[in-house]
């Protein structure tokens, strides 16, 4: 790069130490949960809003009598769910209403 006559020479520096601090204790936290969730004999699933399954744990995947990595990407359909839930679940998300179960304590 020149400036005029001159050779010029632009460095650019940045301190990334602070992010690399905070991807590090992100990194264990994720480790500690994923932890806990697969210690529990609970069943955890998590979908996205179209009802693919985004996550579960060991417990859950042993219910339905897959692999985890085979389970992830699946539709709530594809999973044994009776097509009417599934339809129930679909109405719910798309107005926005889902809620969680009555009777049990928010997540």
């Amino acid at each position: 790069m020149s400036l005029g006559d001159e050779a010029t020479l632009l460095v650019v520096l940045a301190d990334v130490s602070e992010r690399k601090r905070a991807l590090k204790a992100l990194r264990v936290s994720e480790e500690r949960y994923c932890g806990l969730a697969d210690a529990t004999s609970d069943l955890i699933f998590s979908f996205d809003r179209n009802l693919n399954l985004t996550g579960l744990n060991r417990a859950a995947a042993r219910s339905l009598g897959l692999e985890m990595k085979e389970a992830l990407g699946r539709h709530l359909a594809d999973l044994g769910l009776p097509p009417r839930d599934v339809s129930s679940l679909e109405t719910e998300v798309r107005r926005g209403t889902l809620q969680w179960p009555a009777g049990r304590a928010d997540p």
